[in-house]
């Protein structure tokens, strides 16, 4: 989730050893606000994935967005002041014949696939941004990773409360892009990760080339060129 402002100026816990050490990257302890100059681009991109395409021209004015992820520790701020409750905290809407796991309080976890299994995201019971697996985690020591198990409707809030907006796709795709081609995956010329993703053969085995085998904290990679 990020953060806009109009202005002037899943977890896995099946994952493998491959990565022998988790990098000790603290992130970044003060997420800040950055501002985007307006400009045109090409949103889209002409891919095998139909909802990216067709590429098409696009202007967007300049605005605000937080240079990382919106963390834990920001998001455990908002729920305090405010009382907020995330929807995977509520209870969920009355499916016709869904499993009973599913009429209680949870959300979405990844998984790798297994045989008698081959979904890789299921169902958990009490995962929420506080829980991020499941009733038995907790995000102690976290204070810096990205919140996760939150919905459009509690990003939303989130972004009121912080008297700012959910960027546009527009907005997203122009900072994220920095004013640079599209690429296959976030790597630098010599291959290295530039970014937190799953390496290796999805959704099977994570090799964690990033140095991550889980969410990293938000800036433990370098800046794009418009600091995000």
């Amino acid at each position: 989730m990020l953060v806009t402002a109009c202005g002037s100026g899943g977890a896995d816990t099946d994952r493998t050893d491959a990565a022998q050490t988790q990098s000790q990257c603290a992130g970044l302890a003060k997420p800040e606000m950055v501002w985007i100059a307006g400009g045109t681009f090409l949103l889209g991109d002409e891919a095998a994935l139909p909802e990216e395409g067709p590429a098409r021209e696009v202007t967007v004015d300049g605005f605000w967005i937080s240079n990382t992820e919106v963390t834990n520790a920001q998001f455990a701020q908002f729920v305090a002041e405010t009382g907020y409750k995330t929807e995977a905290e509520l209870p969920p809407p009355a499916l016709p014949n869904s499993p009973p796991e599913m009429q209680q309080p949870g959300s979405a976890v990844f998984h790798r696939p297994s045989v008698d299994n081959s979904n890789w995201w299921r169902w958990k019971v009490g995962a929420n941004w506080r829980r991020p697996t499941g009733a038995d985690s907790d995000i102690k020591g976290r204070d810096n990773d990205p919140v996760v198990h939150v919905t459009y409707n509690d990003a939303r809030a989130y972004a009121e409360w912080a008297g700012g907006t959910l960027p546009s796709e527009e907005q997203w795709e122009y900072a994220a892009r920095a004013a640079q081609a599209t690429m296959p995956e976030p790597v630098t010329p010599d291959g290295s990760a530039t970014a937190n993703y799953y390496q290796g053969v999805f959704p099977f085995q994570d090799s964690g080339d990033d140095g991550f085998l889980s969410r990293a904290p938000v800036g433990c990679f370098a800046p794009n060129a418009y600091g995000l």
